[in-house]
């Protein structure tokens, strides 16, 4: 599924850091976590390639493809502190 697609509650929870960019473009989760990417980007009148761009920038493609069951604990520890929790607690 694109992420034009997605609901934006999910790519919220799916993406740390995203509420951040939505907050900059102005894109209220509360009112509009329900609506997909796309109907919220046209609801704001964005431009659809700036949110995108600042949204994936957050993903980190090299870590999405890693297959974690070989990796050692401790690295997958490192990365989900260093992913998720960090990112969380500097929106918080």
């Amino acid at each position: 599924m694109k992420l034009l697609d997605l609901p934006l509650k999910q790519i919220a929870c799916a993406i740390p850091g995203a509420s951040k960019v939505f907050y900059y473009y102005q894109i209220d989760l509360c009112t509009m976590g329900e609506l997909s990417l796309s109907e919220a980007i046209t609801a704001n009148r964005l431009n659809n390639h700036e949110v995108i761009a600042a949204l994936q920038k957050l993903r980190e493609p090299s870590w999405e493809n890693k297959n974690w069951h070989d990796a050692p604990s401790s690295e997958l520890i490192n990365y989900i502190l260093d992913r998720y929790h960090l990112g969380h607690r500097q929106q918080l």
